[in-house]
C-alpha cells in the first residue's frame, strides 16, 4: 500500500509463494493472528445483516428505521459520551464515569474480540446506541449463548429504540440464547426485556434461540 492509500501490484514466483506458504504453515502463532484479525474484519453474519435491512417494520415509535451496523474505533468518543451521562451510570454496574484512556483502550480491544458482536444502533441515520452480544461458553447444551449489553442515548430514551434495537439484534444472531443481567432498580431495563419476550430464570432475563424453533 502506497503513502496515498493507493493498492500496489505485488507479484510472486511459484517458489516465492511456495516459500511464504510454508512459513506460514509452519507458524501457528502467526496463523492465529491472522484469524483473530480476519474476524474483527469480518463477522461472518452478512447474510443476516443483509436480512435484517428488510425489516422495514423495525422502526422507533415516531415510525423512522432503527437499523444496526458494526462498530467502529470512531464511535468511541460518542459512546463515551452516552457512558459518562449521570442517567446511564445511575443504572449500570459500576456507577463511577468511565476513565477516558481506559474506554478507548477496552472499546479497541472489544473490535479485535471475535467473540464479541459489537454494534450500533441508528435511528434516521444518526448514532442512537449500542448493543453488544458476547459469545459466553455453556456447558451441557449445544447452542451458544451470548450476554446481551444495551444502551440507549440518554437523549433516544423513551424513544422505542431499546425494543427495535432487541429485535435487531435477535435477526442478527438466532441461532444463540441470549442472556440480559438487569440490576433490581432498573425498573426501565426490566420493562423492555419482559416486552421483547424475556423470560427471568434465577439471576437473569433469558431468551431462548428462534431457529429451529418452529421444526417439530
Amino acid at each position: 500500500i502506497s503513502a496515498a492509500g493507493a493498492a500496489t501490484r505485488v507479484e510472486l514466483s511459484k517458489r516465492q509463494l511456495a516459500e511464504a506458504l510454508t512459513r506460514l504453515l509452519s507458524d501457528s502463532e502467526a496463523r492465529q493472528e491472522m484469524s483473530v484479525k480476519a474476524a474483527a474484519l469480518c463477522d461472518g453474519r452478512g447474510l443476516y445483516r443483509i436480512g435484517m435491512r428488510f425489516e422495514a417494520d423495525i422502526a422507533a415509535k415516531d415510525g423512522e428505521p432503527v437499523t444496526l451496523r458494526p462498530a467502529r474505533k470512531a464511535d468511541s468518543a460518542i459512546m463515551l459520551q452516552w457512558q459518562s451521562h449521570p442517567v446511564t451510570r445511575r443504572f449500570s454496574h459500576n456507577s463511577e464515569p468511565p476513565n477516558s484512556e481506559a474506554h478507548h483502550r477496552w472499546v479497541a480491544e472489544r473490535l479485535l474480540d471475535p467473540d464479541c458482536l459489537f454494534n450500533i444502533v441508528e435511528h434516521r441515520g444518526v448514532p442512537a446506541g449500542v448493543v453488544r452480544l458476547d459469545r459466553r461458553p455453556v456447558d451441557g447444551r449445544a447452542e451458544e449463548r451470548m450476554l446481551v449489553s444495551i444502551l440507549t442515548a440518554p437523549e433516544k430514551h423513551g424513544v422505542g429504540i431499546g425494543n427495535a434495537a432487541l429485535a435487531l439484534a435477535r435477526l442478527l444472531a438466532p441461532e444463540a440464547q441470549f442472556k440480559a443481567k438487569v440490576l433490581p432498580d432498573n425498573k426501565a431495563s426490566h420493562a423492555l426485556f419482559k416486552k421483547a419476550g424475556y423470560q427471568w430464570r434465577r439471576d437473569a432475563y433469558y431468551a431462548d434461540p428462534e431457529i429451529g424453533r418452529h421444526e417439530a
